[in-house]
């Protein structure tokens, strides 16, 4: 999956993160993308599950209520060039 050039904004329910790879295939990639506004409580920006190919690149991440990106059970990981 290939998650690039977009905009996440404004998800006001709960639970409801802005972008979620969950069985998603491994190697997918998330970069340059916009991820803003989304109060719903416990709502990530970006929740990973451990899938991606590399780390997350080139996001702004801003006003989410809960964790801008969660790597969920992987535990390893990081951004580049990300700015929240």
């Amino acid at each position: 999956m290939l998650a690039e050039d977009n905009l996440y904004e404004g998800l006001t329910a709960a639970n409801s993160d802005c972008l979620e790879i969950q069985g998603g295939r491994r190697g997918s990639i998330v970069r340059r993308s916009t991820f803003r506004r989304s109060t719903g409580s416990n709502s990530d920006a970006v929740d990973l599950q451990r899938h991606l190919r590399d780390a997350p690149r080139e996001l702004l991440i801003h006003d989410i209520s809960d964790k801008a990106i969660s790597m969920g059970a992987s535990g390893a990981g990081g951004s580049a060039d990300s700015t929240w």
